[in-house]
Order: C-alpha cells, then sequence, then structure tokens
C-alpha cells in the first residue's frame, strides 16, 4: 500500500483503519501500552494497544488474535497499528475464514472504481430560549436550569461566596474561585469554533476566489467515527487547535475587571475581615463614639479596600508563578463589555440550601455605596488567560516543528524538548511539564501528533 498523508492506497480505495486476525508471536509488556506482534501469514507487524481502553487481559504468546485499529506509519518508515479492539479467538476457524473474506473483497471490491459517499445531514436539535439567563429565577426553576449548565457545572460546584463559613474564608479559598472565574469568563470570549484558523504545519496554498453571486450553503460536520471522534478518552475533537489561533485567542481579564466582578469582590472583602478577626486587629464595637468612630469606621472600610486589592494582585502573581495563567496578548475588554456568567459554578439549591437569584453576573460600576470607588483601570493594562489544551495547542506544535527540525525528522521529541524552547519566551516560563503531556495528549486524541517509544511523539 502507498502512503499519502496517514491514507493507505489499497487498489482504488483509501484505507485509514484494517482489521487483522493472526497469530501472536510476541507481547511486550510496557508502563502505558502492550505491543503484540503479530503474523497474519502475510508478514508480521506490532499491534499497540494503551492500557485505558479495557481492563481485562488481552491475548498471550501463541494465541489467535483478531486486532482492529487505525495504521500508522513511523518516522523510520515501518506501520503499526494503533489498536482500538484486540480479542482472543477461540473458534479455530476464524482465521481461514478472514482470509476467505478478504480475498472475496479485493476482487469485489478493492479494484472496483471508488466512489464518495454521501454524508448524512445534520439534524438540527431546537436549542433552549436564552430569557432563563436574564430572567431571576423561582424555586421550581432550579433544578430545569442546573441540567443545561456548562461543562464546568459536572466536575466544579463551589459554594456561593456569600455563603462560606468563617473557617472557609482563607487566601487559598481566593486562589480557587479566582481560578474559576477566570476560566468562565476568558472560554466565554473566546472565538466561535466555526470560525478558520490558520495551522503552522499546513501547506500555503492560494485562496479560491470567493463568488458573490452563489448561493451559500450550510456546512455539514462529517460524523464517521473513525475520524471525529476521539480516540482515547471523552476529547472533543477539532477544539484544540481550532481555537488557538494568534488572530482567536481570547481577550484576558485585567485586575481592574476581575475588582469589579461582584463575587469574587464579596469573597475579597469577607476573607479580609476574617483575617482581620483572626489577628485581633479589629476594635471592639462602641470602642469609639461621635466623630472618632465615625472617622474610625471610613479608614477602616479604605483600609480594608486596599487590603482586598493587595489580595488580587496576590492571587494573581501566585497562580501565574504556579503556572495556572500566563499573560494575554489581545488587549483587556472594556468593563461594560464584560458579562461573565458564573451560575455553572455555584452549587445546586438542593446542595447549598439557598435560592439563586440571578443566572448572570455583570461587572458592578458602581460597586455599591457603602464600599469606597475603585480605581479607575489604567492604560495598557495587564490581562491574564487561563493555562489550557486549547491555548496551548498551536504554540506546542510550532515549538514541535522548531524541534524536529533541529534534532531531524526520524528522531522523535519529547516534552521537555518542547517546554525548553517554549520557555525562550518569558510568557511561558512558568509552564510545566505536566501542561505539555496534557496537551500532546489532546493533540494526540485530535490525530495530529503519535507517541513514540519511551517519551518521545512524532507528528501524523
Amino acid at each position: 500500500m502507498q502512503a499519502f498523508n496517514g491514507y493507505f492506497q489499497l487498489g482504488n480505495y483509501p484505507c485509514r483503519s484494517a482489521q487483522l486476525v493472526g497469530i501472536i508471536v510476541g507481547v511486550q509488556e510496557q508502563e502505558k501500552r502492550t505491543v503484540y506482534t503479530m503474523d497474519d501469514g502475510t508478514g508480521v507487524i506490532e499491534c499497540i494497544r494503551r492500557h485505558n481502553l479495557v481492563s481485562d487481559d488481552g491475548p498471550g504468546m501463541g494465541d489467535t488474535a483478531k486486532c482492529a485499529g487505525r495504521i500508522v506509519e513511523t518516522p523510520w518508515n515501518e506501520r503499526r497499528l494503533e489498536a482500538d479492539s484486540i480479542e482472543t479467538l477461540r473458534d479455530p476457524t476464524e482465521e481461514p475464514r478472514h482470509w476467505l473474506q478478504v480475498s472475496e473483497l479485493h476482487r469485489t471490491l478493492y479494484h472496483q472504481p471508488f466512489v464518495m459517499p454521501s454524508l448524512p445531514r445534520e439534524v438540527s436539535t431546537p436549542k433552549r430560549a436564552k430569557g432563563l439567563c436574564d430572567v431571576p429565577t423561582t424555586d421550581s426553576s432550579v433544578a430545569d436550569r442546573s441540567e443545561a449548565s456548562s461543562p464546568l457545572k459536572s466536575s466544579l460546584a463551589l459554594r456561593h461566596p456569600s455563603k462560606l463559613r468563617s473557617k472557609q474564608l482563607t487566601a487559598e479559598t481566593f486562589l480557587v474561585y479566582m481560578k474559576a472565574c477566570l476560566m468562565v469568563a476568558c472560554e466565554g470570549s473566546a472565538v466561535p469554533e466555526s470560525k478558520s484558523f490558520e495551522d503552522p504545519l499546513a501547506t500555503p496554498t492560494r485562496a479560491p476566489a470567493y463568488d458573490q453571486d452563489a448561493t451559500p450553503k450550510a456546512y455539514v460536520v462529517p460524523s464517521s467515527p473513525s475520524r471525529y471522534v476521539p480516540r482515547y478518552g471523552g476529547r472533543a475533537t477539532g477544539k484544540c487547535v481550532a481555537r488557538t489561533a494568534m488572530h482567536a485567542e481570547p481577550s484576558g481579564m485585567a485586575v481592574s475587571s476581575l475588582r469589579r466582578v461582584e463575587p469574587l469582590s464579596i469573597l475579597a472583602r469577607r476573607i479580609v475581615k476574617a483575617e482581620a478577626r483572626r489577628r485581633g486587629k479589629q476594635h471592639d464595637a462602641g470602642e469609639k463614639a461621635g466623630s472618632d468612630q465615625l472617622k474610625s469606621s471610613k479608614s477602616k472600610r479604605d483600609n480594608e479596600a486596599q487590603k482586598a486589592k493587595r489580595l488580587f494582585s496576590w492571587a494573581l502573581r501566585k497562580l501565574r508563578q504556579e503556572g495556572s495563567i500566563v499573560l494575554g496578548v489581545m488587549p483587556a475588554r472594556a468593563l461594560v463589555d464584560v458579562d461573565i456568567n458564573l451560575s455553572s459554578l455555584w452549587k445546586s439549591q438542593a446542595l447549598d440550601g439557598g435560592s439563586i437569584l440571578s443566572s448572570a453576573t455583570s461587572v458592578d460600576l458602581s460597586h455599591g455605596s457603602n464600599s469606597p470607588p475603585l480605581s479607575p483601570p489604567l492604560i495598557n493594562e495587564e490581562t491574564y488567560l487561563p493555562v489550557t489544551p486549547s491555548l496551548l495547542s498551536l504554540h506546542v506544535l510550532e515549538a514541535f516543528k522548531h524541534c524536529m527540525r533541529k534534532k531531524g525528522k526520524k528522531k522523535g521529541v519529547s516534552a521537555s524538548d518542547i517546554l525548553s524552547r517554549m520557555k525562550l519566551d518569558e510568557r511561558w516560563e512558568y509552564l510545566g511539564v505536566w501542561h505539555i503531556d496534557e496537551t500532546l495528549q489532546c493533540l494526540e486524541g485530535e490525530e495530529r501528533v503519535c507517541q513514540m517509544g519511551g517519551e518521545e511523539w512524532a507528528l501524523i
């Protein structure tokens, strides 16, 4: 079979996956995968099965097995089979029946003219009305809205800052809420997935002429499971790279915007007061009277506002040093344009014991009458973005390409090599190797990279 950019020509038909039946002549156990050497009568090929696919034991030496998966060509011109499934066959007639079936396919199908199959039409599902996001909800509608919340709801459920207990009011708690708020805010400002992106590894091509008189057609997403369903795990295929072109990077959040998010502002003030009580710096009520008491109350509010501001700055600096956030390259959005839906972060009424009054959290420009006014935003204020695989994917691919040019195409690239290359930019100075590993796993699910022997990776 001739290879063409990940596909193989089998007669007149393009081939990407294969099903083999043969005898296992070798088994090699590794940390993350098992390599089976299979002899199907025409040759010997390695079948790689990852340990997270199935929990039971695979075939042993001398067993007849059936393996189905994707054909992968290594940089040294060898072919392997990335197994989607492998099972032991107990019937001794399975292998000769498989030979007869393959012979029949070669005779009746593979050498016939190839006909492009028609793509099934995408069935559109009705969307929920958006009016629920702007209307205060009652107790009866909380259960309905909890089912339609964002994906963060299932993995992260926080108590509303106004309902936290005194022992939970710590700086570490503020870090968790700050990071969750940045995740929701920056994911909401991302460019829609349907917009095009520039692939740094693609060959430049001439753009087709645009016909203004042509009738626009709706784009139909192909539904072939072998190409568009993640192979390992539940990752969303295609979202990793499509969201991270440099011109499509979401706008980050600045300190001035975060300080005006009401839940974070409430939490910061409560933490400052709780810390003051712990240290015994809060004066007893009624100690001073008259104008001295009013003056002391005003100065105390100003002092609390300054400490809350320092808490925001400390949290952003701490999150950046631990590699959870990075500096953004896009300018910050105007305060009036910031509208964050944080309802997916809070626990439901049944778990939290309270009612949810609103599903949207807008920036509070007035900041209340009892609190001192906030300082205006600075010009060219720094913005911050959470570190996610969707943010890193294109940068990882660019560093991957540079490392391959430096080491040679026949040699793999490790996550440490990619990290060393990316850390030449001070934006990624606090990035960890676990971020690169997570991004590579995401790109592997999109079939853009594949893992070689050991800790090295190769482009597909």
